[in-house]
């Protein structure tokens, strides 16, 4: 809810612009709603033990629709435009979307409301803001490089600097549904239960598998 406050004035700016510069200036925000919903499915489907699936709607989400607009572009000129891409994102999100919640409604048989616990809120919102600010402060280092970067090197290393820095941080990208999806729900139930001994042998399969899988990639 709060992402949605902050980008109502960008929603409105962009439907102002929308007679002016055409659709992309709508695009953006859009796709940032899309990409916001399609995590928080993710985080579900993970937290109820369906790595499969959360892998499944992620590679929908990130890489499934590149494949089926690139030969699009190549063989159709008129296409070759932003508005292509950003309109194949878009789709991509809301079918991953789609999957995702029609998985989590099969998976939860009885739906029911529940009263608001604002001592839970609260303490949530406690802990997630320290998620946020380690989330924003990790992503803060992958700009923070490129602006340094070309102020040492110059625009021109600065092109192959993130070219080769796209490729080491891809790891990243397959380590999350290959290991940590399959693994976090387990560790964290195995804390959550006080099992030490579960939790021990859970984090070094998990540890061993980010090794080995990070060293093949590399």
């Amino acid at each position: 809810a709060i992402v949605y406050v902050i980008l109502a004035p960008f929603l409105v700016a962009a439907l102002a612009s929308w007679s002016i510069g055409g659709l992309t200036p709508l695009w953006l925000p859009t796709i940032l709603i899309a990409e916001h919903l399609c995590q928080e499915v993710n985080r579900l489907l993970i937290a109820m033990r369906r790595p499969l699936a959360a892998s499944i709607v992620m590679f929908i989400r990130m890489g499934a629709w590149v494949w089926v607009v690139l030969p699009w572009m190549w063989f159709t000129p008129y296409a070759r435009s932003l508005d292509t891409v950003l309109a194949a994102w878009l789709l991509g999100d809301c079918i991953a979307l789609l999957l995702g919640v029609n998985i989590i409604r099969l998976e939860v048989s009885e739906w029911r409301h529940w009263e608001w616990d604002w001592a839970w809120v609260r303490n949530g919102l406690g802990v997630g803001l320290t998620y946020i600010l380690s989330s924003i402060t990790f992503r803060g280092m992958f700009t923070a490089d490129r602006y340094w970067m070309e102020y040492l090197a110059g625009a021109e290393r600065l092109g192959v600097y993130v070219f080769y820095i796209g490729l080491a941080t891809a790891i990243t990208t397959v380590l999350e549904p290959a290991t940590f999806s399959f693994l976090q729900p387990r560790l964290i139930a195995a804390w959550k239960n006080g099992d030490q001994e579960q939790f021990q042998r859970i984090y070094r399969e998990l540890r061993w598998s980010v090794f080995g899988l990070a060293t093949l990639l590399a």
